[in-house]
């Protein structure tokens, strides 16, 4: 009996990286988790177009180590170790196949590694390294050959080697692919990104922390960096909500349209596990009487929803231990799926392992502080389902408005402070230094006092706060929900009338009065916005009408210019048989007539989009060069002696999706109006430019006529029938008068195209500029 061994075709190269990888992005995500796994804390990506090198300053490969490791396919040394050697880290891989993943990336890999001698000094200053090595793999020669073990790779011991790694480090790795096999571009990077992001923490930390990570790009294209830059933080764009909050500058009471109210002054007990107790949760008469005379500062905090409302509150801390902080918190809502790529699970682990609000002094952060210590009593709120805030004042509170308190993995935040500020400023004050902030001998967390008792209880307050405007927004959206479909805006106001007079005995007096006032408040809104809308409809039927009478002008002047074409023609041909003064009369009345004639079909241009069926019914994407230049051509009979420039719109500037009839109506308005405003100027100039930004595209129109626009007032001058001057004896004469609706059908026609319409600052030696903006992506 004869023994046989199997054979592993070289070509399970290629199959194993297709098919365990799959895409680029995601074979180079695997090479920067490598670097994760080798204990590095800094790795640089370079880009040059031509080639991309990953360097890092790891613990590095020894010989040793390379061939028995890297060399081998399908090693388990993840699988069984589970952390890395020198800082712990739970481990990335563990299949042994993601190197295998460079061949899609390029067809060359070039390779330098130096080891630590000991894995575990990676946190040494100066730790003691190992010989650098050098190996190189060409992936297409590789899968030529038949056998897997007789795939060829260049190694060798440089002698006399230093190469230097990421952050400048003497060991590390450091791989250049070159030959690559795909095209990358700024969405590439940023589907690298979405691979990586969550390895790098979202704060600085100590580099001796384990979870001490910076990715950096360096790319030669400005749009690569910044798509980049901005998927590896786009998980605080995520955020639900955003809480800002700071103490005020001694005798800044912060503004006056904020809510206004004192928190509760903070008196420190201890409990038997020697936590701080609240003993007040009202502020009583002779606490605010007492903390008074010892000086108040006022903190403001904004609370600020996704996409909805925004709220501000100056609080008034009485007998202040602090002199400066300030904090921003971030509230994730991870239910549903979340944009920019994030899953739901990866933004969960993330915050489960950087949440929380933690604490910087003078820009290093106190380790203690994080998603595992409850120092804002956030965890030990949740377990007792809390119903209402011991911190916010009773007219304020919202019924079960605590159980939308977010937990400490549901929150990012900082808080800024400075233990050196806070005891200076204490001595300069005659304090004593146990009062202000301090850091504990342990040199982690705060000392437990009442400045840091304070401080703690503005941070909660505007979690807290946050809790109220979610309630708040939930209770406006069932509202919304179960409105019936056909209310009119004065039914709704007077249910919601009828509502407070109904709960009016289970309210306090104040809130009774607040909640009567932003009633009344409402109504007289909605009865403006009422009349706009009757404004508007009148209106529309007067369009309507004009519609019917342009069908009916068109018409007759139709006929009428057949008759005059042909009277001219028998004029001309009675002039050519007759001599003297008779055949001169004769042609000057010809001339006229022809000259009626041209103005005839100058005016009726005026009206073809609206009277072809098809400007008026079918959308487009016109160029709005091309458009701007025929309006132009089609209002030279109103234009007189006013010179329009259109040559700096754009020859690739599109237009929103919109029928013809519709943009040469807005174009006409804006026209007619700058005409009007030039009638007394010499030079009498208009100019239509035009560009695109980063995620939108604009149209403008300005003239040097004389006066200019208030911007503060001009949102009126687009209500109907409003007028900005009067319109001149002169103005009426030449077809140049106005009824006041010209800027309301601007208005009504870019709001249903989806444009914004609104007057600018113009331009040096411009007198007005009306500005035409819409989304260009």
């Amino acid at each position: 009996m004869t023994t046989l061994k199997f054979t592993v075709d070289a070509k399970l190269l290629r199959e194993l990286g297709e098919r365990l990888v799959g895409r680029p992005h995601i074979a180079l995500g695997e090479l920067i988790k490598n670097a994760y796994d080798a204990d590095a804390r800094h790795v640089e990506i370079r880009f040059d177009g031509a080639t991309i090198s990953i360097s890092d300053d790891g613990h590095g490969m020894s010989e040793k180590a390379f061939t028995r490791r890297w060399m081998r396919i399908g090693t388990t040394h993840k699988a069984r170790e589970r952390t890395s050697p020198g800082l712990g880290r739970v481990l990335t891989g563990s299949k042994g196949v993601g190197r295998l993943s460079v061949q899609l990336l390029a067809s060359r890999l070039d390779l330098r590694s130096t080891p630590l001698a000991d894995q575990r000094k990676i946190l040494s200053p100066n730790p003691p390294i190992g010989a650098e090595i050098k190996a190189s793999i060409d992936w297409r020669s590789a899968v030529e050959h038949d056998q897997l073990t007789d795939v060829p790779v260049e190694f060798e011991l440089p002698r006399d080697a230093q190469t230097t790694y990421a952050s400048g480090a003497r060991h590390g790795t450091k791989i250049v692919l070159s030959g690559l096999n795909s095209v990358w571009d700024a969405q590439s990077f940023e589907y690298l990104a979405r691979e990586i992001w969550a390895l790098q923490p979202p704060f600085a930390v100590d580099e001796k922390d384990s979870s001490s990570f910076e990715i950096k790009l360096i790319a030669p294209s400005p749009e690569i960096q910044r798509t980049f830059d901005e998927q590896m933080t786009a998980i605080m764009d995520v955020a639900n909500a955003t809480i800002v909050g700071r103490l005020l500058e001694p005798g800044d009471q912060g503004p006056q349209s904020a809510s206004r109210f004192i928190l509760p002054v903070a008196t420190k007990t201890e409990d038997e596990d020697g936590e701080l107790n609240d003993t007040s949760s009202e502020t009583t008469p002779e606490q605010v009487a007492s903390a008074s005379a010892l000086g108040s500062r006022y903190a403001l905090i904004t609370v600020e929803m996704s996409g909805r409302t925004r709220e501000r509150f100056v609080v008034e801390v009485q007998d202040c231990k602090l002199d400066n902080f300030d904090f921003e918190v971030r509230v994730f809502d991870l239910r549903r799926r979340q944009p920019f790529g994030i899953t739901v699970d990866v933004a969960r682990e993330y915050l489960a392992q950087f949440g929380g609000v933690h604490i910087y002094d003078n820009g290093f952060r106190l380790p203690y502080y994080g998603p595992d210590t409850d120092w804002l009593r956030l965890e030990l709120d949740h377990a007792r389902r809390i119903s209402r805030s011991q911190l916010v004042p009773e007219e304020l509170q919202i019924r079960n408005a605590m159980l939308d308190l977010p937990s400490n993995k549901r929150v990012f935040g900082v808080a800024n402070i400075s233990t050196s500020r806070e005891q200076q400023r204490a001595s300069e004050m005659g304090r004593s230094g146990s009062d202000a902030l301090s850091i504990q001998i342990t040199r982690d967390r705060l000392t437990d006092n009442l400045a840091f008792e304070q401080l703690r209880r503005t941070v909660r307050l505007s979690l807290d706060l946050y809790a109220l405007a979610r309630a708040k927004s939930k209770v406006i959206r069932a509202i919304e929900v179960d409105r019936p479909v056909r209310e009119s805006p004065v039914q709704v106001i007077r249910a919601a009338s009828d509502t407070v007079e109904a709960i009016r005995t289970e309210l306090r007096p104040e809130s009774y009065l607040t909640l009567r006032d932003a009633v009344d408040t409402l109504a007289a809104d909605v009865e403006l916005r009422t009349r706009e809308t009757r404004a508007y409809a009148s209106l529309l039927g007067s369009l309507a009408t004009a519609g019917m009478t342009s069908l009916a002008y068109e018409h007759e002047v139709s006929a009428q210019r057949g008759e005059v074409v042909e009277v001219a023609r028998q004029m001309r041909l009675l002039a050519s048989r007759s001599t003297g003064e008779s055949a001169d009369a004769l042609t000057k009345l010809a001339n006229r007539l022809s000259q009626w004639e041209q103005r005839s079909d100058r005016i009726r241009a005026l009206f073809r989009p609206l009277l072809d069926e098809e400007s008026r019914t079918t959308t487009g994407i016109y160029s709005a060069s091309k458009l701007a230049a025929d309006v132009v051509e089609s209002l030279k009979v109103l234009a007189r002696a006013t010179k329009v420039d259109t040559s700096e719109i754009p020859r690739d500037l599109k237009l929103p999706n919109g029928t013809y009839t519709a943009w040469s109506a807005v174009l006409q308005n804006l026209l007619v109006n700058a005409f009007r405003a030039t009638l007394e100027k010499k030079p009498a100039l208009v100019k239509i430019d035009g560009g695109t930004s980063e995620r939108s595209a604009w149209l403008r129109v300005q003239d040097n006529g004389a006066g200019g626009v208030d911007l503060s007032k001009s949102h009126r001058l687009f209500l109907p029938f409003e007028r900005g001057a009067a319109i001149s004896e002169r103005a009426e004469i030449l077809g140049l008068g106005g009824s006041g609706l010209g800027l309301t059908i601007v208005r009504m026609i870019t709001d249903e195209i989806g444009a914004t319409v609104r007057f600018v600052a113009p331009e040096d030696g411009w007198s007005t500029a009306l500005r035409i903006e819409w989304r260009s992506k």
